[in-house]
């Protein structure tokens, strides 16, 4: 294992797992939008959603083998969104096997999941407040017919 301390703080890289942890926050760069361009809304997040696979799975790679693994697979993401694509550059499988170039899922700014999720529960919600308020208009429109009726009837 290899740690970093000062003060307060420390860092350790694990050789046993290629884990890392330390004593604060993992920060990857700033999200302000004040540093950014080009800033868009997620188009048809819930059709993007669909395209993504989530799993859980079990590594065949030469320095993990076997190690147990949950999220999503990165071609769907990359179908849905190749500006996004990152690669972990070649990776051994335990038979000698070399995946050149394999593909990964960054993890920076807020996660790219994390913004179609966010983006799907948007749509979601609006979806909701939509019906809420179709339901509340059929509502009063079934109380004003209801006393319609009440009046003919009595005649």
């Amino acid at each position: 294992d290899w740690s970093v301390s000062g003060g307060d703080k420390e860092w350790t890289f694990l050789r046993s797992n290629g884990n890392a942890i330390a004593s604060g926050s993992w920060v990857n760069g700033g999200s302000t939008v004040k540093i950014k361009e080009k800033v868009e809304d997620i188009q048809n997040p819930r059709e993007t959603m669909r395209i993504i696979r989530a799993c859980t799975w079990r590594l065949k790679t030469k320095n993990a083998d076997g190690r147990f693994g949950i999220g999503v697979l990165a071609e769907g993401l990359y179908e849905a969104y190749p500006e996004a694509k990152v690669t972990a550059g070649d990776i051994e499988l335990r038979d000698g096997t070399v995946v050149k170039d394999a593909l990964s899922v960054q993890a920076g700014d807020s996660g790219v999941l994390a913004a179609v999720h966010h983006a799907t529960i948007i749509s979601l919600m609006d979806e909701n407040e939509a019906q809420q308020k179709e339901i509340n208009q059929l509502k009063a429109d079934m109380e004003a017919l209801k006393k319609i009726v009440e009046q003919l009837a009595a005649r």
